[in-house]
This record gives structure tokens, C-alpha cells and sequence, in this order.
């Protein structure tokens, strides 16, 4: 299981992007066999990318975060895991939108690995 502290390491392999230029998501997709693998791609203000990499098997535990996260399969498939909606099934080319405070996480099946681009965007409350 990832903490929510672990969403937010920056692994000392990984250094978040310059605000410009190209950058491979593929290159970038490497594994742990303790644990998913994740990559801080991007960090700036009020928006963050990670690039989670599970290897099969492995699961992100549903968690909720105070923003939105679009996250797309960047390769393999499995299962975006979701509030009420449950295991959403998804495949390279898959977006699933998270409004703020929806739990969600992800899971690759026992066959293949998958690899998810998490883009998170600050999302303040409402006033109530």
C-alpha cells in the first residue's frame, strides 16, 4: 500500500521537469518490486504530474486528495479504482477525471504492468 506521504516523494532518482521542454514519459518508466514506483514528472504551482508505475499486481490504494487528478494509462492495462463507481477497467489511451475529494487509486492485473500519468490541479473549496 502507498501512504499519501509516499504520493508526494520525490524519489532522488527523479527531479521534477523544467517549466519547459520535452520530456519521455516512456524512458522514464522504471519499476520497485516492493512497492508501485512512482515519479514526480512535473511540479509547479498549483499543478503536479506523477508518473505511477505498478508492476503486476500491485495496487494504489484508494485515497482522497483536495484537488482534481486526470490520470491517463500510459501503457498496459488494469483497473482505475474510484468512489462509487469501483474498478473502472482502462487500457493505454484510457483518461479518468477525479473531482476533488473522490477516492481513487489503481490497480495492474496479475499478468501485466501498468503505467498511469497523474495530473494533479489545485481545486480550493468552495466557501460554505
Amino acid at each position: 500500500m502507498i501512504s499519501k506521504e509516499t504520493l508526494v516523494e520525490t524519489h532522488p532518482s527523479t527531479q521534477a521537469a523544467p517549466a519547459s521542454g520535452v520530456k519521455s514519459l516512456i524512458q522514464m518508466i522504471s519499476f520497485r518490486d516492493d512497492r508501485p514506483n512512482v515519479h514526480l514528472v512535473y511540479d509547479a504551482p498549483g499543478i503536479r504530474a506523477a508518473l505511477f508505475c505498478l508492476k503486476a499486481g500491485q495496487v494504489v490504494e484508494p485515497h482522497v486528495a483536495p484537488m482534481n487528478v486526470l490520470m491517463t494509462v500510459v501503457r498496459g492495462h488494469g483497473w482505475i479504482l474510484m468512489g462509487e463507481d469501483g474498478e473502472l477497467p482502462v487500457e493505454a489511451g484510457s483518461l479518468v477525471a477525479c473531482r476533488p475529494d473522490e477516492p481513487h487509486g489503481m490497480r495492474a492485473p496479475k499478468d501485466t504492468d501498468l503505467v498511469v500519468l497523474a495530473v494533479i490541479s489545485a481545486a480550493p473549496h468552495p466557501a460554505h
